[in-house]
């Protein structure tokens, strides 16, 4: 419970949109505020993009992150939430859908849950108002100008 808190007072000062819903919640908040998404936690639909490359019209997509870190208020994201990274950048707005057991405390429990030998590649992201510490200054981070992270 405790990270649960950290990780969400950490949410909004990296100007992160949060919220806590069940998956049917989470479905009709997705249909109610947005006409278009892509749900890339459905991993049947990747092929479309892996062939065709086509990221024009990925407005807002759905993806599943593995690691949340409640000091920071970043995600891991890898090639086992998404097909390519380059749907992050086309995208407009990202929605994190995000199982509330996958907090860990910090960048070392993080580390140590990330297996390396399984990744193409992988990075952590936040939201548009996270500044990077000397601590964290080695490490991908990706700032998404819209990120709505919801805890189920």
């Amino acid at each position: 419970m405790y990270f649960k808190k950290m990780l969400i007072k950490n949410l909004v000062k990296s100007g992160i949109v949060s919220a806590e819903l069940n998956n049917d919640e989470l479905s009709e908040f997705l249909k109610d505020n947005f006409a278009d998404f892509i749900d890339f936690t459905i991993k049947q639909d990747w092929s479309n993009y892996l062939i065709t490359r086509d990221f024009s019209n990925v407005k807002t997509i759905v993806l599943s992150s593995r690691i949340g870190i409640a000091k920071n208020g970043i995600f891991w994201i890898d090639n086992l939430n998404i097909p390519d990274p380059m749907i992050l950048f086309a995208s407009k707005q990202i929605v994190i859908k995000f199982r509330k057991e996958n907090i860990v405390k910090d960048m070392k429990s993080a580390l140590q849950k990330i297996n390396p030998s399984k990744l193409i590649f992988g990075f952590f992201i936040s939201g548009p108002f996270f500044h990077k510490t000397n601590k964290l200054g080695n490490f991908n981070i990706v700032r998404i100008k819209q990120l709505i992270v919801i805890l189920i």
